[in-house]
């Protein structure tokens, strides 16, 4: 079993298409469907039912993905590991917790170490838990990283927040309303982020403080899918500020939640390095 193929699988699966998942892999759709054929086969197992529409995990591709999620993180920590060993040069290793990417700019980091040839910008993106744990591990050289610590020993600051909102669809009786308290959505179909994002623990924690849990009808990796699913009416959508809300779809501020903040995180010796105070001022100005 090669890392290409788990790569190949998890974007199908998180993807739902083979179609998406080819673009993001840069193969053609009948590589992808040939290189999940070939992981069924060795598996023994059918992964995916295709559908006009998509494909839909199976039991077996449910539960491989999640053994197989934690597994790729292994691997890009391997991977990772090994290139600093062969590097022949210094390079500025940078983690980008997922959703980050929509308000830091790439090409300003670019910038930032061009001006720098000395050294060389590789950068992953990963699970905010993950994009930690590679920095204390030393493997990553900074990271952006989303919520408000850093591990003991790194130097941490805040460069962007959004509120937390809820998205209504209409005809929802709180459509027309100019904010929202998270008592509001007592009892709601929520549509949010899942566990492994920091939006997820924010509602249920605040709405742990009113005395109720919250009702997820969707838990997804996409922010897309929670503005999809609103559109069919299939909940209210919780997501951070950050992305465009297209008609008649509204975006409504929710008073209790913590914001969604995004962090520069660096070893504490480094943060006076002339090139990470130079990263924080550009990326400081945001996209």
């Amino acid at each position: 079993m090669d890392t290409r193929a788990i790569r190949c699988f998890l974007q199908v699966y998180e993807k739902r298409s083979i179609h998406q998942a080819a673009k993001v892999l840069f193969l053609t759709p009948q590589g992808v469907s040939r290189i999940i054929g070939v992981l069924e086969g060795e598996l023994q197992a059918r992964l995916f039912v295709r559908t006009p529409k998509g494909v839909v995990p199976t039991r077996e591709g449910d539960y491989f993905y999640e053994h197989s999620r934690s597994f790729s993180a292994q691997l890009l920590r391997l991977q990772l590991g090994i290139q600093e060993l062969k590097r022949q040069q210094q390079g500025l290793r940078v983690g980008f917790a997922c959703g980050v990417l929509h308000v830091i700019s790439i090409e300003k980091l670019q910038g930032a170490a061009a001006r720098h040839p000395e050294f060389r910008l590789e950068w992953a993106e990963d699970f905010n838990e993950n994009i930690l744990e590679l920095l204390q591990e030393g493997t990553l050289s900074c990271g952006f990283c989303v919520g408000s610590r850093a591990p003991e020993g790194f130097f941490r600051r805040e460069l962007f927040q959004a509120p937390v909102e809820a998205v209504v669809y209409p005809g929802h009786l709180l459509y027309d309303r100019d904010s929202l308290s998270l008592e509001d959505l007592k009892g709601e179909p929520l549509l949010c982020l899942n566990e492994h994002f920091s939006i997820y623990h924010n509602v249920v924690e605040r709405c742990g403080d009113f005395g109720f849990t919250p009702h997820f009808a969707v838990k997804t990796m996409e922010s897309s899918l929670i503005y999809q699913f609103c559109q069919e009416g299939r909940g209210i959508g919780i997501d951070a500020a950050i992305h465009p809300v297209e008609a008649p779809l509204r975006q409504i501020p929710l008073r209790e939640t913590s914001p969604w903040q995004v962090s520069f995180v660096c070893p504490q010796n480094r943060a006076e390095e002339p090139l990470f105070q130079e990263l924080l001022a550009v990326c400081s100005q945001g996209k």
